[in-house]
């Protein structure tokens, strides 16, 4: 009967072994699994800023085109009201003996 024990007891033995290793392996990959994700995390957000930055840029660069193009507006404007009053008042510009044809 000892000896059924005994092999009884190294079976089990055995079997706690491998369940403590399975586990451990387990824990590895599960480890293995975090980090993996977290660099894809650290990429995502370094990409996401980097996107973030280009959109501002962008956003800027468009605020000072937008800017320039309403001082253009704004100066052609006033040259077209200037070249309009001097066809409809052409006596005020001292040139009053031309016309504009």
């Amino acid at each position: 009967m000892e000896k059924g024990e005994a092999q009884a007891r190294r079976h089990s033995t055995m079997i706690h072994k491998l369940n403590y290793d399975h586990k451990q392996e387990h824990l590895q990959h599960r480890r293995e699994a975090l980090m993996i994700q977290e660099e894809h995390i650290k990429y995502n957000k370094r990409k996401d800023k980097k996107h973030l930055e280009e959109a501002q840029d962008k956003d800027r660069t468009v605020a000072y085109l937008r800017q320039a193009l309403e001082m253009e507006q704004k100066a052609l404007l006033k040259h077209l009201q200037a070249e309009r009053e001097k066809m409809v008042n052409p006596m005020l510009f001292g040139n009053g003996s031309r016309m504009i044809e």
